[in-house]
């Protein structure tokens, strides 16, 4: 099982802190919604993503750099937020 991890602030969350899977690719975020874990979060040299599942029970997604937010999607489906890593997570990777 992956690393856990606070994540504080979320959008659309009124928790103040939630629990988040700390994980390596994208696979390993989607299989973080197979579980009880409601967030998942990811980071690379240049960039970090993270994705939960809001109160509203929509995905949402964010690509962020230096403690901004780049990207912030949400989603209904699984596939959208696959679509939207495939997309995102290499980002956090590589210099663009």
């Amino acid at each position: 099982m992956a690393e856990i991890v606070e994540l504080t602030g979320l959008p659309g969350i009124k928790r103040r802190r939630v629990r988040a899977a700390l994980v390596n690719s994208i696979s390993a975020f989607m299989a973080v919604f197979m579980t009880r874990t409601k967030a998942a979060t990811g980071a690379g040299d240049h960039g970090a993503v993270n994705v939960y599942i809001d109160d509203d029970g929509s995905y949402r997604c964010q690509f962020m750099r230096r403690h901004t937010v780049i990207d912030a999607s949400w989603f209904t489906t699984k596939a959208g937020v696959r679509r939207w890593l495939s997309e995102w997570w290499p980002k956090c990777r590589i210099n663009q």
